[in-house]
């Protein structure tokens, strides 16, 4: 019986983990990514309209707020104290960055660090990489890639949690640079209870004024459902769910703690027709 409700208890956890991933984020019912197709036998894939398609989203109402993310991943990127280099999963932001996700600071102003151009965020995990058990706070960092550049770390994040799709070691503002090569993703805060199948009416031709996406349709898909529905190579979001793996342990509980009760219930009858 013990076993039973214990291994009960484990896939519960579990299960819950696996079905709260990013609900811990204030706006996650809002939160769109930008999508095209840019043929009919294409995979769609994550774009920003804006950025990359000159589409400016400023002018529909639907929209109250953009963001725009490159990710690196640790082979395209690394921080350098003196000789030393420390590789890490970079995220390139734009100051909207903590309007839109509920990541937490542990020093630093969210609403500031990521306007300052030479500011860059660390994990703890990454900040005790780097500097131990010295305060990171003001020290200066070289970042290697595409670009390079000196940065102050401003803030330390707390590490991100188990049920976060995005993950990553630092964060540097996007304006830092004039231009970033690797592709970029743009995330759009709409406002509540926005129509989406009329928005999406209105931008699915727009990449089409580009000449290189005769055939696109340009369209969006709500944060909530790429974690267990739709899966971008090349992104920041570095894990996936099943929802049938998912369902089959829920079921596999209950069969336990079927068993486990229906067992527990006959010896306790065994042993009373005994006494």
């Amino acid at each position: 019986m013990v076993v039973g409700i214990l291994s009960v208890f484990l896939i519960y956890t579990w299960v819950d983990n696996e079905l709260s991933t990013d609900r811990f984020h204030k706006n996650v019912d809002n939160l769109y990514v930008t999508v095209i197709q840019q043929s009919p036998v294409d995979k769609v894939q994550m774009t920003s309209g804006q950025f990359d398609l000159g589409i400016n989203f400023d002018q529909y109402p639907q929209v109250k707020k953009r963001l725009r993310t490159t990710f690196y991943e640790e082979n395209r990127i690394k921080l350098k104290k003196g000789e030393e280099e420390y590789p890490g999963r970079g995220l390139v932001a734009d100051s909207t960055f903590f309007e839109f996700f509920d990541f937490e600071l542990i020093t630093g102003d969210r609403a500031q660090v990521l306007k300052d151009p030479t500011s860059i965020i660390l994990t703890e995990k990454m900040a005790e990489r780097i500097f131990g058990e010295v305060d990171p706070l003001g020290k200066t960092l070289f970042l290697e890639s595409d670009q390079t550049a000196f940065y102050e770390v401003r803030a330390i994040m707390k590490d991100i949690p188990s049920n976060s799709s995005i993950h990553f070691d630092f964060v540097v503002p996007a304006h830092a640079e004039k231009f970033w090569a690797r592709a970029s993703q743009e995330f759009l805060l709409m406002e509540d209870g926005f129509d989406r199948a009329a928005f999406e009416n209105e931008i699915k031709h727009l990449a089409r004024e580009n000449g290189r996406f005769e055939e696109s349709i340009l369209s969006t898909v709500a944060f909530t459902d790429i974690y267990f529905s739709n899966q971008f190579t090349g992104s920041l979001f570095v894990k996936y769910g099943d929802l049938d793996e998912v369902s089959i342990l829920i079921l596999v509980a209950f069969v336990v703690l079927f068993v486990s009760v229906f067992n527990f219930t006959s010896l306790q009858t065994t042993l009373a027709y005994a006494q």
